[in-house]
């Protein structure tokens, strides 16, 4: 339902733009998103890295387990 609004909002965009003769803004705005989207992926790649190798040696040493029998109570209330 979702994926059909905002191609719908998409669709529409490009229709208003072609009928109103702004395409080239259009564009820019593409790529300058396109842009946006691969820095930030590339900005989070490292955040994930090292928070998941964090999160590996908790696992490894217990503290994942000890904290999820901690939590456990709080979570079936």
């Amino acid at each position: 339902m979702l994926d059909a609004l905002w191609g719908f909002f998409i669709v529409g965009g490009i229709l208003a733009a072609s009928i109103f003769g702004t395409m080239d803004a259009v564009t820019l705005a593409i790529i300058d998103g396109g842009k946006s989207g691969v820095e930030l992926a590339i900005t989070m790649l490292g955040v994930v890295a090292m928070w998941s190798g964090v999160l590996k040696i908790a696992e490894k040493s217990g503290l994942v387990q000890g904290l999820a029998e901690r939590m456990t109570p709080a979570m079936n209330f």
